[in-house]
């Protein structure tokens, strides 16, 4: 694998100190080449080649057969130095080759060297300069780059530079000079923790290595964001009454933004009339107007950042810990009412986890792929949460070290949603208890596992079970999107259902647990002692089912 970095400098100065003329070399009357050869040999002993503590010494022995932490090594070189010259011109010329070889670290030996090549020109009596380029090879310094294996980095630089004698103490200078890095190995550690997403990862590699880059998803036609876009173009141009705007309802949102002052009617057509730029109001982190303010007591009172509303009591909630630009907050109050959450840096092993008493009710279904065994829809919802308690939850390992209550008013989200329902025929083949464990263990890994083919973040999407669900009275499983109106992830969920649960199929059966682990369904102690397997058979049937729809 290369990595690469280009630099290019270009600089123009007039120089001109007082008292000493700045003149162009003096031409030379010889002409002709000159060239040196030299050999060298360099024996070097290194007792902490790969500069890394004493305590981590074990750990080079794994990288390569008799790697050790000291070690001696031995360099040959050979090269030549020259110069070439004809009439006013010279052209300077190097060329140097090492070849190092390590006593222990056999794989390190590596064949370097640099070579360089200058031109002196000088053209009439005002105009001199030089022109040249340089290579270098070389390993790549430990300490540096913390990559412990071979790491040949090549340094190629262009460069030139004229000087125009303006008097005897008068001269401008200009010229240009790029350097390209070239790295010949890289490498990528990724620490995977316990959740269903890092364990398929692991699992999965060629998703992440042979995947196109993240796609972003939006819907044009989400109210809050055609609202926004219809500001955005009013403060442009006015807008004409009958003219369309897409599938959007003009007259309506039109009349809606009339009444917030936003913009008024003159005639035929609609001016806009806010005293600010509608940009402004265009949160780039939320679709929601409503937002949370963050506020960071140590700081003078100082904003660190918003959130939106209906996310806010679940991650704002007092004694939560927020994570912001890899920094740690602890919540210390937040009032609801002024819509202002207070925190201060610290320091902790731990994140919190916030538990939503949460009911969806199904407003519209946009599409549905029936199925004999189960069957998936897409569609609008209404959802209801309450905030009730929060765990701590310690990083990597993901134990519960502790839990509080949550005092916050109840939320209701407009969103889209896309479910899987059981028909109750499958249903009654499993034991209640189990069957419930079940549709927890099918929300936890689906919502997770559907970050990847989305592209999203895991706080994006929400995942709620029903062993009733009041629509149809059959259990159904829901992953709804956490934006006000939606922005096309549950759509994009709908058309993918077969990849996203197989590959949560396949996630789930690769575990080895026995009863569930946070890897893959959940716990055991929530999910229950059955609720592995008849999630798996869950998502087997899902898997088959979507499959054949599609």
């Amino acid at each position: 694998m290369l990595r690469r970095l280009t630099t290019t400098i270009l600089f123009l100065a007039c120089a001109g100190p007082a008292g000493a003329a700045i003149a162009p070399p003096p031409p030379t009357a010889d002409e002709g080449t000159t060239f040196h050869l030299f050999v060298g040999d360099q024996y070097t002993y290194d007792d902490n080649l790969y500069r890394i503590p004493a305590s981590f010494s074990p750990v080079v022995s794994t990288l390569t057969p008799n790697a050790t932490r000291e070690d001696s090594i031995n360099t040959v070189s050979g090269g030549g130095i020259g110069q070439w010259l004809f009439g006013r011109q010279n052209i300077d010329f190097s060329l140097r080759a090492d070849y190092s070889r390590f006593a222990h670290n056999t794989a390190l030996n590596n064949t370097g060297g640099d070579a360089t090549v200058t031109w002196n020109w000088l053209v009439g009596p005002y105009f001199s300069g030089q022109v040249g380029a340089e290579f270098n090879r070389a390993l790549a310094s430990f300490a540096e780059t913390r990559y412990l294996g071979r790491d040949l980095v090549d340094y190629k630089t262009y460069f030139g530079k004229g000087t125009f004698q303006v008097g005897p103490h008068w001269a401008i200078i200009g010229g240009a000079r790029e350097t390209d890095i070239t790295h010949g190995a890289a490498a990528a550690v990724y620490v995977a923790s316990s959740s269903p997403l890092d364990q398929y990862l692991v699992n999965h590699p060629e998703y992440f290595l042979g995947r196109d880059p993240e796609q972003g998803l939006i819907d044009p036609d989400n109210l809050l964001i055609l609202s926004a876009h219809l500001q955005a173009a009013t403060f442009e141009l006015p807008l004409s009454n009958g003219e369309g705007f897409g599938q959007a309802p003009v007259a309506e949102l039109l009349r809606i933004l009339e009444e917030d002052g936003a913009v008024h009617q003159a005639g035929d057509a609609w001016h806009w009339s806010a005293d600010a730029f509608p940009a402004e109001g265009v949160s780039l982190r939320s679709a929601n107007a409503d937002n949370v303010v963050i506020v960071d007591v140590t700081r003078g009172a100082s904003v660190v950042g918003e959130m939106d509303q209906f996310s806010a009591p679940t991650f704002l909630h007092e004694e939560a810990i927020y994570l912001h630009e890899g920094a740690q907050y602890h919540v210390d109050r937040l009032d609801w009412e002024e819509k202002k959450a207070y925190v201060r840096p610290v320091k902790v092993d731990y994140y919190t986890d916030a538990n939503l008493a949460v009911s969806i009710k199904v407003l519209e279904t946009f599409a549905s792929r029936p199925a004999e065994e189960l069957t998936v829809h897409h569609g609008e919802v209404r959802v209801t949460a309450l905030p009730t308690i929060f765990k701590k939850i310690r990083f990597h390992t993901h134990e519960n070290v502790g839990s509080g209550p949550i005092s916050l008013p109840e939320q209701q989200l407009h969103t889209t949603a896309f479910w899987l329902e059981i028909p109750a025929e499958v249903a009654r083949q499993f034991p209640r208890p189990a069957m419930q464990g079940a549709l927890q263990g099918v929300a936890n890994v689906v919502s997770q596992v559907a970050c990847l083919f989305l592209m999203c973040d895991a706080r994006d999407l929400g995942a709620y079970s029903e062993t009733r669900a009041p629509h149809t009275g059959t259990p159904a499983v829901f992953v709804y999107e956490r934006y006000p109106g939606g922005v096309g992830m549950s759509a994009r969920l709908f058309e993918t259902a077969a990849a996203v649960i197989g590959a949560a199929h396949d996630l789930v059966l690769s575990c080895g647990c026995e009863s569930g682990c946070p890897s893959c369904v959940g716990p055991a102690l929530e999910v229950g002692e059955e609720g592995k397997a008849v999630a798996l058979r869950l998502l087997e049937l899902a898997a088959l089912a979507t499959a054949a729809a599609q």
